[in-house]
């Protein structure tokens, strides 16, 4: 048997970054910042930890204000998941390859810098968390 380990955000979905962006604007907007992401930066900064975007983006903030900026994220997310919806599609043959390898009993996990009830969410979104056992579901430490 082999053994296949996904990332999930920009190999197994595809526009998720432009929710990012979004919701990150919106954060820093109800925050009182002038600040605002370009994509640009979302090319630069894409994979690293959602903190660390706010990081890059005022380095005259501390961690525990980057921290809380980036819980503000999640629970805008959650609270507008309109947001994400809009955004967010599988990749090119995404849905193809993980049936392929589904159907030849091999083994897939899928990581992501997301937390597990959010991972969740994303694999629903695009329609391929029937490709994944729940402990094959694994959310990467958020700092």
């Amino acid at each position: 048997m082999k053994l296949f380990v996904w990332d999930f955000h920009g190999v197994l979905e595809k526009d998720n970054e432009k929710a990012v962006i979004e919701i990150s604007n919106a954060v820093l907007a109800n925050a009182g910042y002038k600040e605002r992401f370009t994509e640009e930066d979302n090319e630069r900064l894409y994979g690293l930890k959602w903190y660390q975007y706010f990081q890059r983006l005022i380095p005259t903030l501390s961690n525990d204000v980057c921290l809380k900026l980036q819980a503000d994220c999640f629970k805008y997310a959650e609270d507008h998941l309109e947001v994400l919806a809009k955004h967010i599609k599988p990749n090119d043959y995404a849905i193809d390859v993980l049936k392929e390898i589904a159907q030849s009993k091999n083994q897939q996990i899928v990581i992501s810098n997301s937390r597990q009830r959010d991972l969740i969410w994303f694999l629903d979104a695009v329609k391929v968390r029937k490709f994944f056992n729940e402990e094959h579901i694994v959310p990467l430490p958020l700092h």
